[in-house]
């Protein structure tokens, strides 16, 4: 779990993310966009070896390179993972 000011959360789970906030089914598309200094800085993916921006380089590790991994849409298959994906979407902030 991951607390910020009194509030838990539980670890970034890229396809919980898409099956619960986003909805994602399959056959859908969407895009992922980064703000960069300079947009030429996409080609090659070559603001990963700049220096700083780390938020885009989080993004690319975490979202673009999960998205190259197979993403399932349906129902979590273990009852530690259904426990899980439960709590994760009923949670609501006062």
């Amino acid at each position: 779990m991951i607390v910020i000011d009194g509030y838990e959360f539980p670890p970034f789970d890229l396809e919980r993310l898409l099956r619960t906030v986003f909805r994602f089914e399959p056959r859908e598309s969407f895009g992922v966009f980064t703000d960069l200094p300079d947009p030429r800085a996409v080609e090659g993916f070559s603001y990963l070896g700049h220096p700083g921006l780390g938020p885009q380089k989080l993004a690319f590790t975490v979202l673009f390179s999960g998205l190259l991994r197979p993403i399932s849409t349906t129902r979590p298959s273990t009852p530690t993972a259904r426990r899980a994906a439960a709590t994760s979407t009923s949670r609501t902030r006062p």
